[in-house]
This record gives structure tokens, sequence and C-alpha cells, in this order.
């Protein structure tokens, strides 16, 4: 699913990194770097962040008084980008970029949330379950491209390297998913893929496809007119 309308601020990661405030894109960033540091707090998870770590990740080779200094630029492009959400946190020691659903959107996350949401389900087979058929089909529509596409070479190793292994992981966990999806066009259970599109029944259709693989129902009858 894309951004709700009443959420504020909208950032997408996939393809390239886009944020949109209240509906409008902006784009404030002064370095290159401030981009590359939203992204990674983003996809690293809504926890504090050590600062000396932060500076090392992005200004490897930098002495610490101009790691320090550049890493205070970018949390200052972030801060004015971000600040009437009250989203970016910041202690002498940590920095933390909080992720509240009503506030913030996500793609990255979102797809996340969507494609665990699937996994935990007592009906993690795709077969069993039309809702999370659906969670998984919106999670693979989300994935509009490479992550990070348009973020241009940090200079940062460590960086790239963390980014390739996040490409990595999108990949295989988009993979496995279409893997399932790709399984059910054969059949679900005993109920043959529809030859046109039933307009309008897709919540009895989930019912039935849910009921069928149930072990409680042996058999379904339909009953009422044609059509």
């Amino acid at each position: 699913m894309s951004a709700p309308a009443t959420t504020p601020v909208a950032i997408s990661l996939f393809g390239n990194l886009q944020v949109a405030v209240h509906g409008n894109i902006v784009d404030n960033f002064r370095l290159n770097k401030s981009r590359a540091l939203l992204a990674y707090l983003l996809v690293a998870g809504a926890k504090p962040h050590l600062r000396t770590a932060l500076a090392a990740l992005l200004w490897p080779g930098y002495t610490d008084a101009s790691a320090r200094m550049s890493l205070r630029q970018a949390r200052t492009d972030l801060r004015n980008l971000l600040a009437p959400f009250d989203l970016l946190h910041t202690t002498h020691h940590h920095v933390e970029l909080r992720t509240d659903p009503t506030r913030l959107w996500c793609d990255v996350q979102e797809v996340q949330r969507l494609l665990a949401s699937w996994q935990h389900h007592a009906y993690h087979p795709l077969r069993d379950c039309a809702q999370c058929r659906t969670q998984v089909q919106q999670a693979l529509a989300l994935v509009k491209g490479e992550l990070l596409a348009n973020l241009v070479v940090t200079d940062s190793p460590a960086f790239d390297a963390w980014l390739q292994g996040q490409r990595r992981c999108v990949a295989e966990q988009e993979a496995a998913a279409l893997a399932a999806l790709i399984a059910l066009t054969t059949r679900v259970g005993n109920v043959r893929p529809a030859l046109t599109t039933l307009i309008g029944r897709s919540a009895e259709l989930a019912e039935l496809h849910e009921k069928i693989a149930h072990p409680t129902y042996r058999c379904l009858t339909l009953v009422g007119p044609g059509g």
C-alpha cells in the first residue's frame, strides 16, 4: 500500500530516494551524506545509534573532530527537514530517528511490516490465507527499484558495503515472496483459477479460500443465482 494521505512525511528508498512532506517533494539536503544518514537511520531500525559509530561509518579516515563536525552538519540537515514532526532525537552520545507511523511512512519499513505479518501469521502458507497473499502482493508492489539507486558514491567503503548487503537482503526477500505467489498460479485448494474477474467479490473469495484450506470444513456448498 502507498503512504496514507494522513501521514505528513513519506519517504521512498526503493529506486530514487524521495522525501515528501504533506504530499510535496522536498530536497533540502545540503550534503549527499545527509541522505545516506537518513537512509541508514530508517533501514537500521528505530533505536539510538552512537554518534561515534555513525561518524566512523560515514566519514572514515577523517580526524575525530572533522568527522564529528560533518555528522553535526548532516544532523542539522535532517533536523531542518523533520523538525516540525519531532522525529529526530539526539543526545550527547546518540542519534535516533523515531519512526512514529502516525507521522512518518517509509516504503522499506512498510515492506518489512507486510512480509513479517505474512511470515508470522497462523496460516503461514499463502494458499491458506487470502489476507497474507494480499499483503505479499502489496509488499512486492512497493519494491519499485534498487534500494537507494540514486545515492551517489559516499567515499565510505563501510557504508557502501552495508548498502550492498541491504540490497542483497531485499532481493532475497523479494525472490522468496515472488516464488510463493507463483506457486499459487496452479490451484488454491480445490478452487480453480478464475477465467474472468469477479468484481466486488474479493471478500467472499477470501472467505471461501480460507474455509477450503481449514481442516474443519470437509465440504462447502455455494447456493444462489449464477452470475
